[in-house]
Order: C-alpha cells, then structure tokens, then sequence
C-alpha cells in the first residue's frame, strides 16, 4: 500500500523538502506521494519527460534521489527555454542530463529506464506517441507517472467531455491493447468516498495535503501511477515494485 511508503517518508519530505518546495500546478498530494515513492523505489534512471519551468517535481525528484546516497542519472526532457528556466531553479544539478525537445524527434535508448515521469502534452495523440513510442522500450514492470489523468473508480473520467490523454488510456483499457497497468489513481483520494477515510488519517498527520473531498489545486490532483505490463526488449533487472 502506498501509505505504507507515505508513513515511511512522508516525515522526512515535510522536514527536508515541503518548507522550500517551488509553486506549480502539481499538488501538494502528488508531490509527497512522488517523493516518497522515489525514496522507496530507488530508480538509478529516472526520465523526466515535462519539467516546467519552475521545476516542482524536478526539485523533488532531485531531492529523493540525492537523499538515497546512490549515484543516478536524472534525464529531463522538455522545450529548451523551459528545460533551461528548470535547470536554473534547480539546487542541485547532480547527475541531471538536459535533453531538448520536441520529445518525438528525439534519439534516445529507453530500455535502461527505471521510471518515467510524464508532465507533458494532454493532448490525445500525445498519449498515443508515448504509448506506442516509449513505453515498449522500457522492461516490465518499470513504473510510469502520467499527470493529470482524471481516472477514478471503474475507469471514470471526471471530465469527459474533454479529448484529452485520458481518453486515449480508456480506450486502449476498453480495447485490451493499453500496455501499462494501474497501479495507484490519485483522483480516488481526492474524489471517490471509498477513499474518503484514507485521505483524510493521511491529512491528519499532512495537514499540507487537505482532507477529502479535494476538487481543486493545490490539494486535487490527477496523477496516475502505472507498471508497464510487457516489453518489446529483452527484460532486465528491475526494481521490485509491490508499493501501491
């Protein structure tokens, strides 16, 4: 369970990250949860494909793999002046390697990758391109951070009039070819009552992360964590996930 990691780390992130975490449109939620899961994980390859310019989950991705003591390379990807206004923002550039986008025209050998974080394009074709472009590449069972992916319940959409990513991941889910599997939908615990009793002992102790229900930003958020279910590559070593 995810809250397994939460109580593991989440005293650290609120002494160690939270009093100097940059503002952004990615959740106080997401960003503990993100945190944590990192500590947890300990990926050596982590590719961040969206880094935003004021560079939130840059900084906190830095922040749990330099505090996991094992050297690391944090590939961020993204359109030059927001990779580069990300980079400045960073306190840390340890282990960081710059990658230009666009990310459609980039040569770059994924199958070392032990956890992709996606913050990028909504659109629906984009999902598609990562989906059939990315994901194959990586070995089974690599976690894949997709945000703002509204998913909740029994593959609900909270804005479904909307042609976005998210409707690219129910179709393909509806279709049987969705290549990556659920692995923790944070849309339930800020929306879906069966989580309400969850959110709200973790808010207890997080006071920062706001207590069921959470609609909006800064305590709502999207995020979705997947596994990739199989591989176009010959499998190798990778971390044992069984976290969320």
């Amino acid at each position: 369970m995810f809250i397994d990691i939460v109580h593991k780390y989440g005293d650290e992130f609120t002494q160690d990250v939270w009093p100097t975490l940059p503002d952004s449109q990615y959740s106080n939620f997401a960003s503990l949860i993100l945190y944590c899961f990192i500590r947890d994980q300990k990926p050596k390859k982590v590719f961040e494909l969206g880094t935003e310019k004021f560079a939130r989950s840059t900084y906190i991705i830095q922040k749990a793999l330099l505090k996991n003591g094992e050297e690391f390379t944090h590939y961020m990807c993204d359109f030059e002046p927001i990779l580069n206004q990300a980079y400045r923002n960073l306190f840390d550039t340890t282990g960081c390697v710059l990658l230009n986008g666009p990310i459609e025209t980039l040569e770059f050998d994924y199958k070392e990758i032990d956890f992709l974080f996606i913050d990028a394009h909504h659109e629906k074709w984009f999902a598609g391109f990562y989906l059939d472009e990315i994901v194959p590449q990586l070995a089974k069972g690599v976690p894949v951070h997709v945000h703002d992916v509204y998913l909740s319940k029994d593959w609900e959409h909270r804005f479904p009039y909307v042609i976005c990513e998210t409707q690219e991941f129910q179709e393909r889910h509806k279709a049987r070819t969705l290549s990556v599997e659920k692995e923790f939908w944070m849309e339930d615990y800020c929306m879906n009552e069966e989580y309400k009793d969850i959110r709200n002992e973790l808010a207890e102790k997080f006071p920062f992360i706001g207590g069921f229900p959470a609609p909006e930003l800064p305590y709502g958020d999207g995020t979705t964590y997947w596994r990739v279910k199989g591989s176009s590559i010959e499998e190798g070593t990778v971390n044992s996930l069984g976290v969320l």
